[in-house]
């Protein structure tokens, strides 16, 4: 399931609206886009060796934000975690991270922060403007499986 979430900034008038999570009628497709986009070197040589070296390996392609440390923008990106199977001593599988993929700023190139859904739903993060740097208003939050 996704939620998208809106936040204005009083001062300027900014708006911020982000999908995070994914929609599960389309998730197969996407899983299959983006590790086709991985193989093909699409998210970098360390990712495409990753996937080419260990083919169970899965890729993370729900929606995240990020927000630059430096300039203070924000991105709706895909996740692109790498992880491999693990099974526990109860032959339970799971997944363990192989590596979190190292996101910078479209922007500037600066060091970027993951907002994560529960992050902002539990306000675990300040959601400052990135011109005007006060905290932004929340305007909406919608859940849903399928993107409006």
């Amino acid at each position: 399931m996704g939620t998208i979430y809106k936040f204005h900034c009083e001062k300027c008038g900014y708006v911020l609206e982000t999908n995070l999570g994914f929609d599960i009628f389309e998730v197969v497709e996407l899983y299959k886009k983006t590790l086709t986009a991985g193989r093909n070197g699409e998210f970098g040589e360390e990712v495409q060796k990753f996937l080419l070296e260990n083919p169970d390996g899965e890729i993370d392609c729900k929606n995240i934000l990020k927000k630059c440390t430096v300039c203070g923008k924000y991105e709706t990106i895909q996740d692109l975690t790498m992880s491999l199977p693990k099974k526990d001593i109860f032959g339970r599988k799971g997944r363990e991270i192989f590596k979190k993929y190292p996101h910078k700023c479209k922007h500037c190139g600066g060091k970027v922060e993951i907002l994560t859904e529960s992050d902002i739903f539990e306000k675990k993060c300040n959601m400052n403007c990135p011109y005007c740097h006060i905290e932004m208003i929340e305007d909406e939050r919608k859940y849903s499986t399928i993107w409006d």
